[in-house]
């Protein structure tokens, strides 16, 4: 349960869209990211620390980038990739069957 709570915070922490929380997700299930569980670690893993609030103010020379950016374009190359492999289809057509009705006669 722990772990679901920690994956839930992290997820709503890089972002408030669906699709930013997909691609992170994506990014995690497929082995783009390696979580450490250290909540500010993680954070700064995938945000990148510009993003981070606690280092947004620090002195390094420069912000060291996420992999969200990769992470969302990674995930629009996968769904467009799943179109283009399963594309949608139109419904199957059966042949026409006869109703029965309630008292088990054909119409």
């Amino acid at each position: 349960m722990q772990l679901k709570r920690y994956l839930e915070n992290l997820l709503h922490l890089c972002s408030d869209e669906a699709f930013g929380q997909n691609a992170v997700e994506w990014g995690l299930v497929n082995g783009h990211v390696q979580l450490t569980y250290d909540l500010d670690t993680d954070l700064r893993l995938i945000m990148g620390d510009a993003c981070h609030p606690t280092l947004q103010h620090s002195p390094t020379p420069a912000p060291q980038p996420g992999c969200y950016d990769q992470l969302c374009a990674g995930y629009r190359h996968h769904c467009a990739q799943a179109l283009v492999e399963f594309p949608l289809r139109p419904r199957l057509r059966f042949p026409e069957t006869e109703t029965v009705t309630a008292g088990g006669y054909p119409r």
